[in-house]
């Protein structure tokens, strides 16, 4: 998963939301792994840091499926697939700087 995160991160494109600064925990029960968002670059982080929130995914494809903008957010969120904690806002944020069909 970390090696998926990793191309994610490649593709961030933060040029859609300026000033976007953040540490985000990504949850997929089996695992986690820390995504920091700043300065026009995205990467993953050493996992005992402090994070602004959590996204919380039922399972690593879930996780993948709407990081790589596969899978309707809304629709997960509501089915329960998806949660988060803290600034809601900031996970939809996150999401947007993906390209959709990034691999």
């Amino acid at each position: 998963m970390t090696e998926d995160l990793t191309q994610l991160c490649k593709a961030y494109r933060s040029q859609f939301e300026a000033g976007f600064r953040a540490t985000i925990k990504l949850d997929w029960g089996a695992g986690s792994a820390l995504l920091q968002c700043a300065d026009q670059s995205c990467e993953v982080v050493d996992d005992t840091q402090a994070y602004d929130m959590a996204l919380l995914f039922s399972d690593a494809a879930s996780a993948l499926a709407l990081l790589r903008g596969q899978a309707n957010p809304i629709d997960a969120f509501m089915r329960g697939e998806f949660r988060a904690t803290g600034y809601i806002v900031w996970a939809f944020t996150l999401l947007r700087c993906f390209p959709a069909g990034t691999d």
